[in-house]
């Protein structure tokens, strides 16, 4: 019986598949789910579902279809997948960051480092203003970033975060000055570095990182408060 539903769903899919139309092809879905009843488990009837959904736009029942999935998925690497595939439908289309975090925060806590879950949260957290909860996050994923552009990124919003938000003198020095190792002009991290320092009175550091920035300022008011400094 499954494969005979496997089979029709394929042949109506093509049937109706001349070209593809959005929302045209309810009966090869009716089929992938009628071969899902019969067995959860069939990768082939979830693969022929999930496709027809995706080409549809059909973002809110995939998310369903999705969750399903995770209910009867055994192994972990493709629950993980899933689990990614249905954040990024939360967090886009469907405008449900609280389900999106939650399902990036259960990755983690079986996958502390994943990557991927872990840069899609912080970015998350970043974007909705919860700079606390985003900081931490972020700090762990500077630990193990290797890409230089993307841990740069990191490490400035880091620097943002402990100097407009969440005030951590130590923290936005340790941030910006891991910039300065990999682009020693770099702007943002000069300037914010030479009023850190400043603060923090460490003149031999401030003093240094303040004749750097001069070198650097493009805008003449500010090129003079430096040199002022």
């Amino acid at each position: 019986p499954l494969a005979t539903f496997l089979r029709a769903a394929d042949l109506a899919r093509h049937e109706e598949d001349s070209p593809p139309r959005p929302n045209t092809q309810v009966r090869p879905r009716g089929l992938y789910r009628q071969a899902l009843d019969l067995d959860p488990n069939s990768e082939a009837a979830f693969a022929g579902l999930r496709e027809l959904l995706e080409e549809n736009a059909a973002h809110g029942v995939l998310a369903e279809a999705l969750a399903a999935r995770v209910a009867v998925a055994r192994n972990p690497f493709e629950i993980t997948s899933l689990r990614l595939a249905r954040a990024e439908l939360l967090a886009g289309p469907l405008h449900d960051t609280p389900g999106a975090k939650a399902e990036l925060e259960t990755i983690l806590q079986k996958e502390p480092h994943h990557a991927r879950a872990l840069a899609r949260l912080s970015d998350l957290e970043y974007e909705d203003g919860a700079f606390g909860v985003a900081g931490e996050l972020y700090l762990r994923r500077a630990v193990g970033e290797r890409a230089p552009e993307v841990l740069r990124e990191v490490l400035l919003r880091l620097g943002r975060i402990y100097t407009r938000h969440v005030p951590d003198g130590k923290r936005a020095i340790g941030a910006y000055a891991r910039v300065l190792q990999t682009e020693p002009e770099n702007h943002e991290a000069l300037a914010a570095l030479s009023d850190l320092y400043a603060a923090a009175g460490d003149v031999k550091n401030a003093l240094a990182v303040t004749e750097a920035l001069t070198r650097v300022e493009p805008e003449p008011a500010r090129r003079l408060a430096a040199l002022i400094r």
